[in-house]
């Protein structure tokens, strides 16, 4: 009975673990190929295709000066869509023959040149060969010439997105396709796809080559990219304004230190007006006119302090508070800003046993009422809110690691690797019970 639960027991531990660790499979990193490619030591004329089959899935890309994966041929890489081909074969083939294998690895980076030998007739159609030179290899010449159209972008064309639909066709069966925008990088493509085109004028060349060797293509000249400019009044905030009629961009009276009233818009957009800006309780704050978040004429909004006061400002070391009032003040109006000081972090101690920090007021009140201490005695042990903070990191790490896919797959793994001990102590006890 005991030997059938061990039994199970274990099945139960495999099952577990191995149903984790599937749980948690994620798309891999491809594997990137570049090199050189030959036949008979002698470079491959451009656009000769080489195709990487994995499961059964086809990637292909095309030569420039001999080269492949790098400049200036396109990049290539195999990708990982579901997290599993790590040590899986990749075969390649140029012309539909047989190159090379190559185990995938996640985020490899493979340094792999091709040498294969071909002449006509052999039964291949690779390198120069077309159904011109080589029919025996690349077949009959189909009786139209091959031709690609380009339906998008069209030419003369004017688009007010630089995301633009590429669509294609050809006349014929088509072994790969790429394309070249505005004189960069040679692109790899399956129709129908979408280009990043850039604002203004736009060209692009687009390529196709057939099973039979040869080569079309097609361009459009000139297409254009107008990105629409910012319409001020139509209430949406658009970039280059500031605001626009009742949309400031999520800002509120309470961003600028008030707890009342409403911003209003400059009739350009380019500014946020906190004239209707006030505190309750007090007298409205006006303001100059301007924010201080990106406002055209570069000015800094500083909200204004109605506060009359004679201070007399002392430090006191003993105490380690920033400063001991002896003041008189006359206080005629509310104080209308909301000081928000924010500091850095204490210095190192100085010889005199002090520590010192900066500190500045976010809002620039002018004003020191709510300032935090500048200066404090060194402390030789932790304050009970640094403890705190040191405890709180280490329980985020460890619960982080914890709920990561690695920390319960290591637990699984802990928790199989104790059940398989326990059944290899039970088995070798119940051995010597038997004796």
């Amino acid at each position: 009975m005991f030997r059938g639960l061990n039994i199970w027991a274990i099945i139960f531990a495999i099952s577990l673990f191995s149903t984790i660790t599937f749980a948690y499979g994620e798309p891999g990193i491809p594997h990137q190929f570049y090199g050189s490619i030959y036949i008979i030591n002698q470079s491959v004329p451009d656009n000769t295709v080489l195709i990487a089959t994995i499961e059964g899935e086809n990637y292909s890309t095309v030569t420039k000066n001999g080269l492949y994966g790098r400049d200036p041929a396109p990049i290539f890489y195999v990708p990982d869509p579901n997290g599993d081909r790590s040590g899986k074969t990749i075969q390649f083939s140029i012309g539909g023959k047989f190159a090379g294998s190559y185990i995938f690895e996640n985020a490899g980076y493979t340094l792999f040149n091709f040498n294969i030998t071909s002449e006509c007739p052999d039964g291949y159609c690779i390198g120069d060969e077309t159904c011109d030179s080589c029919p025996d290899d690349c077949g009959e010449c189909p009786e139209e010439p091959f031709t690609v159209t380009i339906y998008s972008p069209e030419e003369d064309g004017s688009y007010n997105n630089t995301n633009i639909p590429l669509k294609v066709s050809a006349n014929q069966k088509v072994k790969v396709w790429w394309y070249t925008l505005n004189s960069g990088s040679t692109i790899v493509f399956t129709p129908n796809t979408t280009i990043n085109a850039i604002e203004g004028q736009n060209q692009i060349f687009v390529f196709a080559k057939n099973y039979q060797g040869q080569v079309g293509s097609n361009m459009v000249f000139n297409f254009s990219v107008e990105l629409p400019q910012p319409e001020c009044g139509n209430g949406v905030k658009e970039e280059g304004e500031e605001c626009d009629l009742n949309d400031f961009g999520g800002l509120t009276c309470s961003s600028y230190g008030y707890n009342s009233g409403s911003l209003s818009c400059s009739s350009d957009c380019s500014r946020i007006i906190t004239d209707g800006c006030y505190n309750s309780g007090g007298s409205s704050g006006r303001s100059t006119g301007s924010s201080s978040r990106g406002s055209s004429g570069g000015s800094s909004y500083i909200p204004p302090v109605t506060q009359n006061e004679t201070s007399n400002k002392t430090f006191n070391e003993t105490s380690g508070n920033e400063y001991e009032e002896n003041q008189t003040e006359d206080l005629n109006e509310t104080i209308v800003c909301e000081e928000d000081w924010s500091c850095t972090v204490w210095s190192e101690c100085s010889k005199d046993g002090l520590q010192v920090r900066t500190c500045t007021d976010l809002n620039n009140c002018g004003t020191t009422i709510k300032k935090p201490k500048t200066v404090q005695k060194c402390v030789e042990a932790l304050t009970e809110n640094e403890t705190s903070d040191e405890n709180n990191s280490f329980l985020s790490i460890t619960g982080r690691f914890l709920t990561s896919p690695t920390g319960i797959v290591s637990i699984f793994g802990l928790i199989l690797a104790i059940i398989v001990g326990f059944l290899v102590y039970q088995k070798k006890f119940a051995g010597v019970k038997t004796k």
